[in-house]
């Protein structure tokens, strides 16, 4: 099994899309809006706060507590720290 790169850059687009930047140079696009049901990202609805979004070594993160940690095989998991 192969690892995935890292993440290295996120940037907010409109739509509730991020724009993921890897160490291997490859971007790719995520529709988040999936995720605005889910309790833990529905704080996310809100436009401010969906573009504070930033890396934190190798996650995405707002605001140090909701964490989308990118996919090995397109799958990622959320948690909160």
């Amino acid at each position: 099994m192969s690892v995935s790169p890292r993440i290295v850059a996120v940037r907010p687009l409109p739509g509730k899309r991020l724009e993921a930047r890897f160490e291997n140079g490859a971007t790719r696009v995520y529709d988040c809006t999936p995720l605005l049901a889910e309790p833990i990202f529905a704080a996310l609805a809100d436009d401010a706060l969906f573009r504070a979004v930033h890396v934190d070594p190798g996650d995405t993160e707002w605001h140090g507590t909701t964490v989308l940690t990118w996919p090995k095989r397109n799958s990622g998991s959320v948690g909160r720290r």
